[in-house]
């Protein structure tokens, strides 16, 4: 199944709001989960944006036709 291509300049903001962090003590349980959700989905963008890229980069070593 193909994935929309992926923006970094996109992705890049999205990591920047919604960054990587451990939960601070005073954060309720369901804030807990709510930030890990945010960054589920920012961690499975990256690895599709990584994913486009190394495939893009191997096509790009292929020589036509192949």
């Amino acid at each position: 199944m193909s994935f929309p291509i992926i923006n970094k300049a996109l992705l890049d903001e999205l990591d920047k709001r919604f960054p990587e962090r451990s939960a601070e003590i005073e954060w309720t349980e369901k804030e807990v989960w709510h930030r890990a959700g945010q960054r589920y989905v920012i961690r499975f963008l990256k690895a599709q944006f990584d994913r486009q890229n190394a495939d893009s980069l191997n096509q790009k070593a292929l020589p036509p036709n192949v």
